[in-house]
């Protein structure tokens, strides 16, 4: 490799740890302000979350692709949970185990939580059944 390559490769790499941390600071925001919203909600006597609210977030993350909904769908669960908490720290999350299917294929099975996103929504992935494929 070349001493340009090698510049342009590490002046590239420099670029995506820079967006790293825009990335985490805009999330640890969006979390914050989200979290603000839920608890102005509550007080207000108004629920936590609106349903169509979320719906709408998921779907706006559909144009990343299939996993741009599931990205929206962990941001969501960012909301909910406590980021120090051991169940932010797990994965599979609780409820959640990963095995083998005959096919080889990862898959986790899930026990539908109640909740925002309990119209039949898996909180890890969003998909609309009980059994997961990864």
């Amino acid at each position: 490799m070349t001493q340009h390559a090698d510049r342009i490769i590490e002046a590239k790499a420099d670029q995506l740890r820079a967006l790293d941390t825009e990335l985490i600071d805009a999330i640890q925001n969006w979390i914050d302000l989200t979290k603000d919203l839920g608890n102005t909600r509550i007080d207000a006597g108004h629920p936590r979350t609106v349903h169509k609210d979320e719906l709408a977030f998921i779907k706006s993350f559909r144009s990343l692709g299939a996993a741009g909904a599931e990205l929206a769908v962990v941001l969501l669960r960012l909301t909910r949970t406590d980021l120090d908490s051991p169940q932010a720290k797990e994965f599979p999350p609780s409820g959640h185990r990963v095995r083998r299917t005959s096919t080889s294929r990862l898959s986790a099975t899930a026990e539908m939580p109640k909740g925002p996103l309990s119209t039949g929504c898996c909180p890890l992935c969003g998909q609309l059944t009980g059994q997961l494929s990864r």
